[in-house]
């Protein structure tokens, strides 16, 4: 979003469940966080026991929301940014 300058009026109420609501996000966020890094985990203990490059790069060309970077040996879940299609 881009800066805006400028003012709002809105209820207590209102602007009390806009913290909620901000609270929730950074739990999601990090539970997120966790589980994409216990995916990278298996997703290593997978590279070293079969060869899934061909797997994981059929996965990147399909997918628009992450990609998986393998560098020796070691899985990395890459959250691919929307606002730049160039990923």
């Amino acid at each position: 979003m881009e800066n805006i300058n400028g003012t709002i009026t809105i209820s207590l109420k209102d602007f009390k469940n806009i913290l909620d609501q901000k609270e929730k996000s950074l739990g999601v966020e990090k539970k997120f966080k966790e589980v994409a890094s216990e995916l990278e985990v298996f997703l290593s203990w997978l590279c070293t026991r079969y060869n899934v490059e061909e797997h994981v790069n059929k996965y990147n060309m399909q997918s628009t929301n992450a990609r998986i970077l393998i560098e020796d040996g070691k899985a990395k879940i890459e959250i691919r940014n929307k606002k730049n299609k160039n990923e």
